[in-house]
């Protein structure tokens, strides 16, 4: 590395997430020390540059936390965003989605401002089929069956661990506010089962600086700290849409006549999960495309 970065390379590392299991942080500590060190050959002796790269949010900020390898080693860094609601509207106007406003509302509630979301409806052949349907009623229906199906793979879920991994503190907060109400909640209502008031801190902060799920709204006057509500929509989406198929394998329980809520942690054998799963795809279908409905309503409200 010492010789390339001396010729000006840019030396590119992706998939950087894994790089402390494969033995690489280090090396790439000492190379960067070598090459900013005061009494080594310099930076001007070195003018190339390493570029990190990684998808899993967590084990990237670890290697640059105060206790870790590269802290205080980055000169720059850049963290990518969701698109605007105006970039979105482009876009979706140049693919011909504006044309039809209410599925342009259903496709915003459930992707949000994701790049990659939007992609595959539009070049997917799996979503093909939804251009022929014309009823709005219908094709809601049978855009949650297709999404469904995408759902069945763990790496598209919220919480996929190949992306992002919640304790489950902080995955019962972010369930509880993002099956709330569209206005956000307010921290000092949460159930007490959420922890103390510490540690219901510690997960919106959690929740919001560094996996960007949540965001506050300005409080009213009568309170004196925000509601929290949800920052992104497919999140959101699936969370409340998809509810017991994210919630899998925990058993959820709270839509059960005359139960309070909660969740029953038991883990389900194969035979189990697959018995739900197939009964699930005939009775679940109208409650999805009613939460979804309802969802459009809050997302409507929000904008």
């Amino acid at each position: 590395m010492p010789a390339l970065l001396k010729m000006g390379a840019v030396i590119v590392f992706d998939e950087f997430h894994h790089a402390r299991e494969l033995g690489m942080v280090s090396d790439v500590k000492q190379v960067i020390d070598w090459g900013a060190g005061s009494t080594g050959p310099g930076r001007l002796f070195a003018p190339g540059k390493i570029v990190i790269m990684g998808s899993h949010q967590q084990n990237i900020d670890d290697l640059f936390k105060s206790n870790a390898e590269l802290y205080q080693r980055d000169d720059n860094h850049v963290r990518l965003q969701q698109w605007t609601l105006p970039i979105i509207m482009t876009m979706a106007a140049e693919q011909g989605i504006l044309e039809y406003p209410s599925k342009f509302l259903t496709l915003w509630t459930a992707y949000g401002g994701m790049p990659r979301n939007w992609e595959r409806y539009c070049v997917s052949e799996r979503y093909a089929h939804l251009n022929e349907i014309e009823d709005q009623k219908a094709w809601r229906k049978a855009f949650l069956a297709v999404e469904h199906e995408v759902l069945q793979g763990p790496m598209e879920r919220f919480d996929d661990r190949a992306f992002i991994e919640l304790d489950e503190q902080h995955r019962d907060l972010l369930l509880w506010i993002g099956r709330g109400p569209a206005k956000g909640r307010y921290l000092n209502e949460a159930p007490k089962h959420l922890g103390t008031e510490a540690e219901k801190q510690k997960s919106v902060h959690v929740l919001s600086r560094w996996h960007e799920l949540l965001k506050t709204k300005a409080p009213v006057m009568t309170k004196h700290y925000p509601r929290w509500v949800m920052a992104d929509n497919n999140t959101r989406m699936q969370i409340n849409v998809f509810r017991e198929l994210v919630s899998l394998p925990q058993v959820k329980v709270t839509d059960q006549p005359g139960n309070q809520g909660g969740w029953d942690t038991a883990e389900w054998s194969d035979g189990e999960l697959e018995d739900h799963l197939q009964q699930g795809s005939r009775v679940l279908n109208h409650r999805e495309v009613k939460r979804m409905e309802t969802l459009e309503g809050q997302t409507l409200e929000n904008l």
